[in-house]
């Protein structure tokens, strides 16, 4: 009888070692105005273990089983905090981030009084092809998040007749089974995980897996949607190996903006601003912004900002000064369109023109949501965080 109850003892013990060794960390970031910090990316060098807050600013780091580590708290225009933190006695922490200034450079000197931008960019693509053929291999774990609001209230919008091109073209892109889902319901969340193998610049990914979906995928909008997160992260940031970026460097309009310090290192900031005329008054509609490490010139964020959303990549050393994504958020602009369609509908009544049965079935069917009182904000933002393993290095 001893010798069983040491045994179960003992199997009792096995079992539990891992729970009672894996921590976790949360808390809630926070600007210093109090307001909630969005898309601040949270990340362990040491393990390569990530996530990025939410709407809210919150964070929650799972499954961290050494006791004592570092964690980088970093975010566009925000200094990087680090903190080093002993699990056993922190499990939640809560921060304010701070901005970030850049100094803008009078003087850069560059060979022949080349243009900065231009001699940085160049460096950039330079350094990227030597490290394409440095970089033997990697495994590069992806878990992508996306979420629709609002989505089914296109087709009110859209004629039957257009509808039904819209649909044939994005059916002929291989996402038909996803948009349909996207359309059909109210909000949509979708949890995905995939592997991707890096081995001598050919790139396979493998052990995709829908981790949660709501409301459930069908089987076709399940294997197009983990396509969504099949792309090469390495020509992602550096340009395709047959063109390594060149010809959008010879049409580039990037400024260096000015330069920071960040750990030791000299960050360039360099702008480009995609703008138009209208009325001879001038919109910016996007703004983007690269972060380039002197010396190593590898990326280390994109940014990139408009009147319909923002985008940003944010990347670390995975080894040999080799800097590829470690996350990356997609969110358009989420605005309420109700007073917009309000108006719209008012104009339509009052216009002289003759209406069509498609247009006045349009506008019946909009008046109907409104009169519901749901407030339409629709929207898809998508996000990426990414651990890596098995680097090697020439």
């Amino acid at each position: 009888m001893r010798n069983i109850r040491h045994y179960l003892l003992l199997l009792l013990a096995l079992l539990l070692s891992p729970a009672l060794s894996a921590h976790t960390l949360k808390g809630q970031i926070i600007f210093n105005d109090s307001l909630p910090a969005p898309y601040v990316t949270i990340y362990i060098p040491a393990t390569g273990q990530g996530t990025i807050t939410d709407l809210e600013g919150q964070y929650c780091l799972e499954n961290l089983s050494a006791e004592e580590i570092e964690v980088q708290f970093s975010l566009v225009g925000y200094k990087t905090i680090k903190k080093k933190i002993n699990l056993s006695v922190t499990q939640l922490l809560n921060l304010c981030m701070e901005e970030q200034a850049i100094q803008l450079s009078n003087v850069y000197v560059t060979p022949d009084g080349q243009d900065p931008a231009l001699y940085i960019l160049n460096k950039v693509i330079e350094h990227a092809e030597k490290n394409r053929a440095r970089l033997v291999s990697y495994t590069a774990n992806m878990e992508a998040t996306l979420h629709a609001q609002d989505m089914d209230f296109i087709p009110m919008l859209v004629p039957k007749t257009a509808m039904w091109f819209v649909r044939r073209a994005i059916r002929a892109a291989h996402f038909g089974a996803t948009f349909d889902h996207c359309i059909s319901n109210p909000t949509v969340d979708v949890t995905l995980r995939t592997t991707q193998l890096w081995k001598k610049g050919k790139v396979k990914n493998t052990e995709d897996k829908i981790l949660s979906s709501n409301p459930p995928l069908s089987s076709d909008a399940s294997s197009q949607m983990l396509r969504v997160a099949h792309f090469n992260l390495f020509d992602q940031l550096y340009g395709d190996k047959n063109d390594w970026g060149k010809k959008g460097i010879k049409e580039s309009r990037f400024e260096l903006k000015g330069t920071f310090e960040e750990e030791g290192l000299t960050i360039d900031v360099l702008e480009f601003q995609e703008g138009f005329k209208m009325k001879g008054k001038e919109y910016i509609p996007m703004v983007t912004r690269l972060y380039v490490i002197e010396d190593i010139w590898a990326i280390l964020r994109i940014e990139s900002n408009s009147d319909a959303g923002k985008s940003i990549i944010e990347c670390r050393n995975i080894g040999g000064n080799i800097y590829l994504p470690i996350s990356k958020i997609t969110e358009p602009s989420a605005i309420d369109i109700n007073d917009g369609l309000k108006e719209a509908i008012q104009d339509f009544k009052e216009s002289q023109d003759k209406k069509s049965r498609a247009e006045r079935q349009i506008m019946e069917r909009i008046e109907s949501v409104l009169k519901s009182g749901r407030r339409l904000r629709p929207y898809m933002a998508t996000g990426y965080v990414i651990k890596y393993s098995g680097v090697e290095v020439k």
